[in-house]
């Protein structure tokens, strides 16, 4: 992979990132508002309630999550720029650390995702009436949850994947590579 090869997926993944944070941050108001108009307007019975509730909680945590990560994602690409321009070579390996770090961290991620999964199936399955709503809320947050992890750990991986190559050909051929202008 080249310099300007590089210099394309550096761009592209920070662009992604940030889109998709805040892609979550706007679907989860979306959740929140939805709930909390039928919450409002359409006179929930127990499990209904239970349900619409957990939505609205579920979205309040979609929009800060979100919005944080699309915000910080999107703050911190000038800087990295930057940071590319300085030195591609320095850059890549910097990335390739910061991307395993990631990867790491998305056991923790997916263990707490299937935490909430298997906290909905119990109180679906074990309760009636508003618990049993909240279970069945919670596995609708935990389905969209690992969803939007599995995507963002694809478009981390094929990010690091490409950093690896660049480290990989620029190590093996010795050159410093000039970096375009962003």
């Amino acid at each position: 992979m080249d310099t300007m090869n590089l210099s394309e997926a550096v761009r592209q993944y920070y662009a992604m990132e940030s889109l998709s944070g805040f892609i979550v941050c706007g679907s989860g108001l979306l959740l929140s508002i939805l709930a909390a108009l039928l919450l409002k307007y359409a006179s929930p019975q127990q499990y209904t309630k239970g349900f619409f509730i957990t939505l609205l909680i579920g979205g309040v945590f979609f929009i800060i999550g979100g919005g944080i990560s699309g915000y910080a994602t999107k703050k911190s690409a000038g800087p990295k720029y930057q940071a590319y321009q300085d030195s591609s070579d320095r850059f890549a390996e910097l990335e390739i650390k910061k991307a395993e770090q990631i990867h790491k961290s998305w056991t923790i991620i997916f263990i707490s995702w299937i935490a909430v999964l298997l906290a909905g199936l119990l109180l679906t399955a074990l309760k009636k009436g508003y618990w049993a709503g909240f279970g069945s809320g919670l596995l609708l947050i935990a389905v969209l949850g690992h969803i939007e992890e599995v995507i963002s750990f694809k478009r981390n991986e094929n990010y690091r994947n490409q950093v690896l190559e660049y480290n990989h050909i620029s190590k093996a051929t010795g050159n410093q590579h000039i970096s375009p202008q962003f």
